[in-house]
């Protein structure tokens, strides 16, 4: 790179969007390197053909690659690109500019394996990618003169506009709740990939690094159940059911040391934070009132439980996980000598010949 500098009159006279013609006779006076990057003093590095674009000033980039500029040029493993990446300046509108400038859009490859790209930019490379090619393709058909069946055609747009998704991609689109971004992600690629892909994301999904992504997966997977989310049933019921039932055996666990601890101030934050799966935490094997009732939970606290978790009918068998036979919940009651209990289920409606 060149030497730091304090100040470049070019650099300068760019980003103060001064008249083209000024800016030529700038250049033509210093005879100046038109592609170098310059390392300034506060650590900044910049170009003209960079500081034009960074700045969408289009009409004086186009002047700088009329004088020579190029929008490829690499010195010491830096470009414009990686430049405009690093300083958060890669936007739609710069990657359309430096698409139509015969650019090589695979400098930035790596760049959306990052999982913090941008979708507008996402969707830009994979449509620029996958439909120049189908484009292309149907341009040679077309000029062939020869005829293709609708099968044929439906095969070329498979083919043509198949792109090897990132699983980061997806794994973003269902942290975010993005789901229409992930179905638009989920076109440009082979069903099989994309379940391979997701399966994966299922397995190996991490709430430390990503909190909460656990409640992110099972909201996506719901949906997808219960056909809120359409991808042709690409994805295996039983591994779909694993899952689900993997994230909410962790939230029991976690609720039931939450209850042990007769922490109703934690409780509510539960309630809050883990809503989406809320519905679904009892079941045959899992039940939050007799959990309460056997960590010594006072009437009043029972009460707020009862409410908070939309309970109505007091007249089931508690888990099988908790006795050795069937037992009701009021008789329940009585076997851990909780009478007060006993007497409020009845009030509540419970029949303790159920």
């Amino acid at each position: 790179l060149n030497e730091e500098k304090d100040f470049d009159e070019v650099i300068s006279a760019i980003e103060y969007n001064v008249p083209i013609a000024y800016l030529d006779l700038l250049i033509k006076k210093k005879d100046y390197p038109i592609n170098k990057f310059s390392i300034f003093k506060n650590g900044e590095i910049k170009s003209p053909l960079y500081a034009a674009i960074a700045n969408n000033y289009f009409k004086i980039a186009d002047f700088i690659i009329s004088k020579g500029g190029n929008v490829n040029y690499t010195e010491n493993s830096l470009n414009i690109a990686k430049l405009l990446i690093t300083n958060n300046l890669f936007t739609t509108k710069v990657l359309l500019y430096l698409l139509n400038k015969n650019w090589n859009i695979m400098m930035i490859k790596n760049y959306f394996y990052d999982f913090g790209f941008s979708f507008n930019l996402a969707s830009t490379y994979i449509k620029y990618i996958c439909d120049k090619s189908f484009v292309v393709k149907l341009l040679k058909i077309y000029q062939s003169k020869k005829s293709i069946s609708k099968d044929q055609f439906e095969k070329i747009i498979i083919n043509e506009r198949n792109f090897n998704i990132p699983y980061q991609w997806y794994y973003r689109c269902i942290y975010c709740s993005s789901f229409d971004q992930l179905i638009f992600f989920s076109r440009y690629e082979y069903p099989s990939s994309i379940k391979e892909k997701i399966e994966y994301i299922m397995d190996n999904y991490s709430d430390i690094i990503y909190p909460g992504f656990s409640l992110k997966l099972y909201e996506f997977l719901i949906k997808y159940k219960y056909k809120n989310i359409l991808l042709n049933n690409i994805l295996d019921i039983n591994n779909l059911n694993r899952c689900l039932n993997k994230i909410l055996t962790k939230k029991r666990m976690e609720l039931s040391k939450i209850i042990k601890n007769q922490n109703m101030e934690r409780i509510f934050y539960f309630y809050q934070e883990n809503g989406i799966l809320i519905n679904d935490i009892n079941s045959s094997e899992y039940d939050v009132l007799t959990n309460c009732i056997t960590s010594g939970f006072s009437i009043d606290s029972l009460k707020t439980i009862i409410n908070l978790f939309s309970y109505t009918n007091f007249n089931y068998e508690i888990p099988n996980t908790i006795t050795n036979e069937p037992t009701t919940l009021i008789v329940y009651s009585l076997l851990i000598s909780r009478r007060d209990v006993c007497t409020f289920l009845i009030s509540k409606g419970a029949d303790i010949n159920y």
